[in-house]
């Protein structure tokens, strides 16, 4: 199984990027997306056509008694795609909250979860990040332990001082190795000083253009592939190429 972390700042579509880079790897092979985060419940989000998930089938259950994270009791806390039979998706139902609804994840719930996915029979498990690992333990230990991480920006101000602040501690640690992150702007719009961005930046190994069609079915709960819009079928070029890298190795070289 490989582990990829997608992390960011807030805003810049992390979540697009994980479901889209899932659905070109399910492709191939079998996919679980895991959503950690403290802010919003994913499920209603990843899969917005299923409203009657109920609280056992939530991973917030298991998250709250480590000891009780298994392959057998993980298996009704994971959900298909109703349009793919190789995308899988995990997290918090409709008006769950981690903090509230149950305790805050722990370091210990985390890392349990991330070794029994070790043993699932998924080829990719994507772990859709928090923006602030400092303040979520399935992030952090997501962003250790993952053979590969995705650092989504907006290419704006916002992204930049996002990128200046979380590095200024993060490049202390050996176990996160930043140096090793991909670099990804998103969504660059038309109006976007690309030049002037990746100046600020250093570079990004790849730059998503804003598409209304992406942004559509994402709403819609739709597999992001296949597209028809000229951006949409840009977007997915790039998505592609990633998935390509990643297949090959998935660290960035630089």
């Amino acid at each position: 199984m490989k582990l990829i972390a997608v992390w960011g700042s807030s805003g810049a579509g992390k979540t697009t990027v994980a479901l889209a880079l899932a659905a070109a790897l399910a492709k191939k092979k079998d996919v679980l997306v895991v959503s950690a985060g403290n802010n919003v419940p994913a499920l209603p989000i990843y899969l917005p056509n299923e409203p009657n998930l109920g609280t056992n089938q939530s991973l917030g259950g298991l998250l709250d008694t480590p000891g009780s994270i298994s392959e057998a009791s993980l298996k009704d806390r994971i959900h298909q795609h109703p349009k793919n039979n190789r995308l899988y998706f995990s997290g918090f139902v409709s008006s769950e909250l981690p903090g509230i609804s149950y305790k805050p994840i722990s370091r210990d719930a985390s890392k349990a979860l991330l070794q029994v996915l070790n043993l699932t029979p998924f080829a990719y498990v994507i772990i859709d990040c928090d923006s602030n690992p400092a303040y979520d333990a399935l992030t952090l230990a997501a962003l250790e332990y993952a053979q590969t991480v995705l650092r989504v920006l907006s290419p704006d101000i916002k992204g930049y001082e996002f990128q200046k602040a979380h590095l200024a501690w993060m490049s202390g640690s050996s176990s996160l190795r930043v140096e090793r992150h991909i670099k990804i702007a998103n969504p660059a719009f038309s109006h976007t000083s690309l030049n002037d961005a990746k100046a600020s930046f250093g570079g990004f190994d790849f730059i998503l253009p804003f598409a209304s069609q992406v942004t559509e079915r994402m709403a819609a709960g739709q597999l992001l592939q296949g597209f028809s819009k000229s951006a949409s079928i840009d977007f997915e070029r790039h998505i592609n190429a990633l998935a390509a890298r990643i297949c090959e190795g998935g660290v960035n070289d630089e």
